[in-house]
């Protein structure tokens, strides 16, 4: 992730939360075969950021709208949504990071859905 898109991810973050966060790395992650995902660590927390291009901004509203609909529903864990925007030619969806590795019971998760 370049260096001004970071930037501009962490004024995001602080704008949408009221919190002050800094940036202490990032990561490439999986998050989908069309978008670039990074895990953002920092503190106090952590964030998940889906980035593609800034006609795709549609797209990370709609997925925001729908996760939000799921969180407050309280039937299944999902991420929270943080923030969406555009930056230098590029979308971005903030949510938070969850650890989906090696936890939870996919059959249940599966009936939660």
């Amino acid at each position: 992730m370049q260096a001004e898109l970071e930037s501009e991810i962490a004024k995001s973050i602080e704008a949408a939360t009221g919190s002050s966060f800094e940036v202490q790395r990032v990561e490439t992650c999986g998050g989908g075969c069309i978008n670039d995902a990074f895990i953002v660590f920092g503190k106090p927390r952590n964030y998940f950021v889906k980035l593609n291009t800034a006609a795709k901004l549609e797209m990370f509203i709609a997925e925001a709208a729908g996760l939000e609909a799921m969180h407050r529903a309280r039937t299944i864990r999902v991420p929270c949504p943080i923030h969406y925007g555009t930056f230098g030619g590029r979308a971005y969806l903030i949510l938070e990071a969850l650890d989906f590795c090696n936890t939870g019971d996919w059959q249940e998760m599966g009936r939660q859905l």
